[in-house]
């Protein structure tokens, strides 16, 4: 049977294997304010309803108060590698990759 998109949405948006990723991709070295899901999501979601991406809306969306220096100063190479993990992630829990036209 089939899942409902919202049950397939949770349960692809654990934050356990994103904060691993973080690790793992060098974006977390240690426990900070901000969680590197929260970031993740906030950065992917929370702006949706922002009229521009802004570092201030971004800072809004997260759980702990931070400043947007604190924000910006989260933009070097480590989070592109940990975003770039992230999405494959997502991909892999979501694409079919036994689609039928893909099979010889």
């Amino acid at each position: 049977m089939l899942s409902s998109f919202l049950e397939r949405f949770v349960r692809t948006f654990i934050p356990q294997p994103f904060r691993q990723l973080a690790v793992q991709t060098g974006w977390c070295r240690r426990k900070g304010k901000i969680d590197p899901f929260e970031f993740f999501t906030s950065l992917t979601f929370g702006q949706m309803s922002a009229g521009r991406q802004t570092l201030t809306a971004q800072v809004q969306g997260l759980a702990e108060v931070v400043t947007r220096q604190a924000v910006d100063q989260r933009f070097t190479p480590p989070p592109v590698a940990y975003f770039q993990a992230a999405f494959a992630h997502v991909l892999a829990q979501t694409l079919d990759w036994s689609a039928p036209w893909l099979v010889p």
